[in-house]
């Protein structure tokens, strides 16, 4: 361990006029092994983490920060995605 190189790959950067994090790279190379692994496209993945990106929003949006309602909207995206996506 004591002679391993490791190398950084930043994925985000701070942009302090906006006061937000954004990403550095689309095609970054976890984004690349994940898809691989799901047998997706970077289209798809891209798409499929939008969607969750709106659904977090959603709920920052209506407040909902308990375990147990967040649980349950984890739970409603997994089993019936589409009712959820259409309330958001």
């Amino acid at each position: 361990w004591e002679n391993e190189k490791f190398v950084l790959n930043n994925v985000y950067a701070w942009n302090p006029r906006k006061d937000t994090l954004e990403s550095t790279s689309n095609q970054s190379v976890l984004k690349q092994k994940i898809a691989k692994l799901k047998g997706i496209s970077m289209k798809e993945l891209n798409e499929e983490l939008e969607r969750r990106e709106n659904i977090l929003k959603w709920m920052v949006s209506n407040s909902i920060t308990e375990l147990k309602k967040a649980a349950r909207v984890f739970n409603e995206y997994y089993t019936n995605p589409q009712e959820l996506l259409k309330r958001i």
